[in-house]
């Protein structure tokens, strides 16, 4: 028998047109499903929240965070953008373990939902190895929230990676584009490096054009010039 809990008397933001807005309304939900959304719905055998008072709506959609950051948040929170190359890329990344990018994105996935996010894209350029890209998708996946992982370039040099590098990527984000996990989506990021797939726009090299002909769908990409 599915699990059932009710969030019961809450002004619940449906944000479909059909139903609109109700307040003093219940969402019940079965497993991981919304299987009815009213007012004055049965509670038989379901967990019932008390949610007087409290706005009950769909979950945020975050579409671009560096997930395994978090755990270095703190760490010069006023530097100008070059100052973050320098410290947090240059410096701290070609640090990282394996187990470090597990743990800012695992914490940082829980510290999303905490603030109402249910889904969100991990712009991951932290790709330093094979097992730093599977620690980053099972912090995810061990999250439990909704998630598209885009496998980024490697941070092991600011030099050889950023700005002029004529670097590829690695074959390593064919293997993850094939993974399939539980709630996360994988695919590919900006970031990505090589000919045949990424446009020249001045100095910068952000996947562009041809991303899929590599990797197949699941291509997140962001476009920045000069």
């Amino acid at each position: 028998m599915p699990k059932r809990v009710l969030l019961r008397g809450g002004h619940v933001l449906t944000m479909d047109p059909g139903l609109g807005d109700l307040f003093g309304g219940d969402v019940l939900v079965e497993d991981d499903r919304i299987a009815a959304v009213g007012h004055d719905l049965d509670a038989s055998e379901a967990e019932v929240v008390d949610a007087t008072g409290c706005i009950v709506m769909p979950g945020f959609v975050d579409s671009h965070r560096h997930t395994w950051e978090t755990v270095i948040r703190g760490i010069a929170p006023d530097v100008s953008l070059g100052g973050y190359f320098d410290i947090v890329l240059d410096q701290l990344a070609p640090a990282y373990r394996p187990e470090d990018v597990y743990a800012g994105n695992y914490l940082g996935s829980l510290e999303a939902i905490d603030a109402g996010i249910t889904t969100l894209l991990d712009w991951s350029h932290i790709s330093n190895s094979p097992e730093h890209a599977d620690e980053a998708i099972r912090g995810l996946a061990d999250a439990k929230l909704r998630a598209v992982y885009c496998h980024g370039n490697p941070n092991t040099s600011l030099a050889a990676w950023w700005f002029d590098s004529e670097l590829t990527a690695g074959e390593d984000v064919r293997r993850i584009r094939e993974r399939r996990q539980d709630r996360v989506h994988c695919g590919a990021g900006g970031g990505l490096q090589g000919e045949g797939y990424v446009s020249d726009h001045g100095k910068h090299r952000f996947v562009l054009r041809g991303a899929q002909d590599h990797v197949g769908d699941g291509v997140g990409c962001r476009v920045q010039s000069r």
